[in-house]
């Protein structure tokens, strides 16, 4: 028996084809996530099919695939790269030392205590009379006794008038040249005088140039070297000590013969004479002082230099403006420190020095009796 409501075997019920269009946009939206999530395109064909299954009047041409550098989004699936150590930073550049010209690769004071022991003494010191005169006439500029001169300068006759350029004998090696006690209380033996030389004007008396044959030795020396500097500027050479030794008016040292006075280099237009001034910034040509101070320093002979506060300051910026370190400053300056409070730096204040420097000598080993405090 056929019942009339039951549905014909023929027909495809509405319900399948609901399910079964929900099925196949199921898998459409999965097709699309799986792309999506690969990061991949559907290939040309299938783009074109699928408009083509849409009934779509125009498809756009699908563009060949072009290669071009990727992106970063690109390469966010690559490996990242090995991480490496960071490059060694450069070793800083070392400080600069020592330079006698002033160019200042500057190191610490240098004092040698065997300084004198390879010093090549004069035998003989002869002082040239420039314009006429006689042995007593030398005599008295440097307060040599009157027989000793004669005996110096055999067959001359004391007062007989010599011309002009003639050479006379004031010292002869054979003594023992010997500093004696300290410098502000002691006395002197053996001593040689200082002369006119290379590099050099001098500007004291005679009998005020006298000092060990060591110390006019090694400054002279200094003073030689100190010549060859291009445009060097010729030192004033001032009082030392007397002939043997003691009190030197007005210095309350000079009295052991190691002690000697310079003048300072000046900015100076090669017009007026060169002589003792008061300096300051506007005559102290700071570079070459430094230089000068260096060629002395150098000699390792060099026990202290006596250089005024305000003096100190103008080569304290100047050697700083050439880059040396005021640690290393520290050990040749006492600026900017208070004066008095540091014994062992190279260059240190004390009054009345502000238009020449003064440089004392270390005691040569071989000399036994001399004696130093440094600051006095």
């Amino acid at each position: 028996m056929t019942h009339e409501n039951q549905p014909s075997s023929s027909k495809v019920s509405p319900g399948l084809i609901l399910i079964g269009v929900a099925i196949l946009a199921w898998g459409g939206v999965g097709l699309v996530r799986f792309q999506r999530k690969s990061g991949e395109k559907p290939p040309a064909a299938a783009v074109a099919k699928q408009a083509e299954d849409r009934g779509d009047d125009e498809v756009e041409d699908v563009p060949k695939a072009v290669h071009k550098p990727a992106s970063n989004d690109d390469r966010s699936d690559e490996p990242e790269p090995e991480a490496r150590d960071p490059e060694p930073e450069p070793e800083p550049e070392p400080e600069p030392e020592s330079d006698p010209g002033g160019t200042l690769k500057l190191a610490a004071p240098y004092r040698n205590p065997a300084w004198a022991d390879d010093l090549d003494l004069p035998s003989e010191v002869k002082y040239t009379i420039r314009f006429g005169g006689s042995l007593r006439r030398v005599a008295n500029l440097f307060k040599i006794f009157h027989h000793e001169i004669q005996a110096l300068n055999p067959g001359v006759d004391l007062d007989r008038e010599l011309p002009p350029n003639t050479k006379v004998v004031v010292y002869k090696g054979g003594d023992k040249s010997e500093s004696i006690d300290f410098p502000g209380s002691g006395k002197l033996t053996g001593a040689m005088p200082m002369l006119e030389g290379k590099g050099r004007i001098l500007k004291a008396t005679p009998w005020k140039t006298w000092a060990t044959a060591e110390t006019i030795t090694i400054l002279d020396q200094a003073l030689d070297a100190w010549r060859k500097r291009p445009g060097a500027q010729d030192v004033l050479v001032g009082n030392m000590s007397a002939r043997e030794g003691g009190r030197l008016k007005p210095h309350s040292t000079h009295q052991s013969g190691r002690d000697v006075d310079l003048g300072y280099i000046q900015k100076w237009d090669g017009k007026e004479e060169l002589n003792w001034r008061k300096m300051g910034a506007h005559n102290l040509d700071a570079k070459e002082t430094w230089a000068l101070l260096q060629t002395l320093v150098a000699t390792g002979a060099v026990e202290v230099v006596f250089i005024d506060s305000k003096l100190q300051k103008l080569l304290f910026d100047y050697a700083k403006s050439q880059g040396v370190s005021e640690q290393r400053l520290a050990q040749w300056l006492e600026y900017p420190r208070r004066p008095g409070t540091v014994d062992d730096v190279m260059v240190q204040h004390v009054a009345g020095h502000d238009d020449h420097l003064h440089v004392r000598f270390s005691c040569p080993k071989s000399q036994k009796r001399c004696r130093s405090r440094g600051r006095n």
